[in-house]
Formats: structure tokens, sequence, C-alpha cells
């Protein structure tokens, strides 16, 4: 056996004296080298057979490899059955157009990788913001839309309520109101203000002026998509805008539907026909 088929570990040790010494005994027997030094002992070193190593380094490598591929098929087979969807009614999605959009469906057979995927693929195909949770026992899908409504578009800016709170962003997907003109110092009121409006409201706003006069400062214009005009100080919106739907049902009874005017909610609280 030549020394080369070895791996050698040492491990130093106290000197000491040994008698009757016999290297080729200890080589053949033990699995101990010993060195001898003028008769004291210098170090022990621990062999190994390479070969043993390398078999104990092969069936590691072969654990591995198998552990991976069965874990890789577990997690990409469908396993798993969905027996039921909810989803949250918003104002931006109607359940059957967004279970359409989203491509998922009951009795569906899914993978811990679908599971993994499918809040970022439904909010990629719908466009919303949205939590999603699968129990596995169950086979329940439960979609939580965030609802995020549009409130004022002011340049590149989107302002928005999520959640009650009043948010901003650049890219935001749902069109709003169009800030034409404000002075600053009056924009964080009519935000806020046009925060408290229900959203069937908003959406029905194109865009919204400032058109101040001697004795209104906070005199606004809100051109609407229907073809009518609101004037509304910035300080009446909570109390007003909340019924423009029904001015405008009322109005069109009386005058019929194609007809269009002027609401002044800022003085007197009267129609004007155009």
């Amino acid at each position: 056996m030549k020394k080369d088929d070895f791996i050698w570990d040492t491990i130093d040790i106290d000197d000491g004296e040994i008698d009757d010494f016999d290297e080729t005994s200890i080589l053949d027997e033990e699995i101990n080298l010993i060195e001898i030094d003028d008769e004291k002992i210098i170090s022990i070193k621990k062999k190994f057979k390479k070969s043993k190593l390398k078999s104990w380094r092969m069936n590691i490598r072969v654990i591995t490899a198998t552990s991976l591929m069965l874990v890789t098929i577990l997690f990409f087979t469908p396993l798993f059955t969905i027996s039921e969807i909810k989803i949250n009614e918003t104002n931006f999605n109607n359940t059957q157009t967004f279970l359409e959009s989203s491509k998922i469906q009951v009795s569906k057979k899914i993978s811990f990788f679908d599971v993994f995927k499918l809040n970022g693929q439904l909010k990629r195909e719908s466009g919303l913001k949205l939590r999603s949770a699968f129990d596995f026992r169950s086979g329940l899908i439960n979609i939580n839309v965030i609802e995020q409504i549009p409130i004022l578009r002011d340049g590149i800016i989107t302002h928005y309520v999520e959640d009650g709170v009043i948010k901003e962003d650049k890219e935001f997907k749902f069109s709003a109101p169009v800030l034409i003109d404000l002075p600053e110092d009056k924009k964080e009121k009519l935000i806020t203000n046009l925060s408290k409006i229900d959203y069937n409201v908003i959406k029905e706003i194109a865009n919204i002026s400032y058109v101040p006069d001697d004795l209104q400062q906070n005199l606004i214009l809100l051109q609407m998509k229907d073809g009518n005009y609101v004037y509304i100080r910035i300080d009446q919106i909570e109390e007003k805008l909340n019924y423009y739907n029904k001015m405008v049902s009322i109005v069109k009874k009386i005058n019929g539907k194609d007809n269009i005017g002027i609401f002044h909610l800022d003085n007197g609280d009267y129609y004007e026909k155009l």
C-alpha cells in the first residue's frame, strides 16, 4: 500500500518516550503512523483511504441530486384542486369578469408553484392590487382586492385613497379627475375633501379648474363627463358633491335626458340650463 493512497491529518501531542517501536507492525495493524526522532514521539497522523472518502462524497452528491429532483417534481406537479373562489366586490372589478381575465376556475388543478405565483399573476392580469390565499386542505382561493380610489390627477401624480389613507403614485392605472389649475396652498384641502366623496361621483368628474372671484377665493369649476358643469367652493365639497348623481337624475326627469347645464352649488344651489 502506498503512502499516496491516504489523506494525512496531523495531530500534535506532547513529546514522550517509547520503547520497542516497530513502525512496520504499527502501519500494518493500526490506523496511526508514528514518526520517531531520538526515541521521542513527534506526532501522530491519522490516515484515511482516499477511495472511502471519494465514495462518501459520491453518496452525498447522489442523495442531494435525488432530493432536489423530488422537491422539483412535487413543487411543479398539479396536486391540488380548486374547490371554491371567493372575491370581494369593488368599484373596479366584477367577480365574473375578474375570473375570466385571471384564467382561474373551480375544479382546475394547481401546483405549489401555481399557488406561489398566483398573487403576481392575478395582479398583472387584472391591474388590481390584491392579496390572495389558498387553503391546501379545502381548495379554497380567497382573493382580497385592495380598493384604491383615484381622487385627483395633478400633473404626473395621481392621488388616491387606499384603506382610508390618501396616497400618491406616478404610475397609477385608473383615471382620475384632472387638476388644471390651483394654488399649492389649496391643493391639500381639495384632495382631503375629494377623498370623502363616493367614487360613483368622482368618476364623473373630467377636470377641475380654479375660478375665484372677488367674494369666493376657494371657488372651483368641475367639468363633468356628462357635459354638465358644477360651481362649488372647496369647503363645500364634502357637504354637497355626493348628491350630484341624484341632482342629475332629477333634472333629466324634468328637462329630458339630453339636457345639460350648470349646477350652482356655491351660492343658491340652483340649476341653469345651457
